[in-house]
């Protein structure tokens, strides 16, 4: 069977294992697959010309964003919408700049699950130091969570009878203002990854 002659993009880490997995499954379907790292994109926004080490990325087909950052902050916040103007030439972007960009911020991504009516475990928001205290006094135990972090780094568990809890959230929030603390949860030492594609549920690893 002749492979489809498109063009894919896989933005990525050079040296991540998940990215080196996606770029040869591109290439297996399609014989052609470009590694794109964000940090060497130039944008001409007056041109709206948009390239990766010299290659114009508005002549590819389709970009699929495996990880657009080695750690997430607001910085990826606008590798995202570097890409829009890609979306806006006719690139297709997987998945699509305005969905990842809810996502990439733990806050906003927990709103628009709480939103669509997706049960999480109680949460708490605030920059007041007596807040967070009480809601760790309240659910018995919590974990801390940075707002731009994932694979649970910077996290800590803190618990209501501490005797040291207060300065314990102190030091968490001198290095995290916006503190997000979620109620502690007992689970069978493992979570799920639920994958859909254009509203189609797929699989579960």
């Amino acid at each position: 069977m002749t492979q489809p002659n498109y063009r894919i993009g896989v933005i990525g880490i050079a040296d991540g294992w998940s990215t080196q997995q996606l770029l040869a499954a591109v290439e297996a379907k399609t014989g052609h697959a470009r590694l794109i790292e964000m940090q060497d994109v130039a944008l001409d926004l007056e041109g709206q010309r948009i390239h990766h080490r010299g290659f114009d990325l508005c002549e590819l087909d389709a970009i699929i964003v495996k990880k657009i950052a080695r750690d997430y902050s607001p910085d990826a916040l606008d590798r995202v919408e570097v890409l829009k103007i890609l979306a806006g030439r006719g690139v297709r972007v997987f998945s699509s700049p305005e969905s990842m960009y809810a996502l990439i911020d733990r806050l906003s991504g927990s709103i628009k699950l709480r939103l669509g009516g997706i049960p999480l475990p109680p949460t708490t928001i605030t920059e007041n130091l007596e807040e967070a205290v009480e809601a760790v006094q309240r659910y018995g135990a919590a974990v801390a969570k940075p707002l731009y972090t994932s694979k649970a780094r910077g996290m800590n568990v803190y618990r209501a009878d501490d005797s040291e809890l207060r300065p314990q959230l102190a030091a968490f929030a001198a290095q995290n203002p916006v503190m997000y603390l979620q109620k502690l949860v007992d689970i069978p030492g493992r979570d799920l990854g639920v994958v859909f594609l254009g509203g189609e549920y797929l699989a579960t690893y």
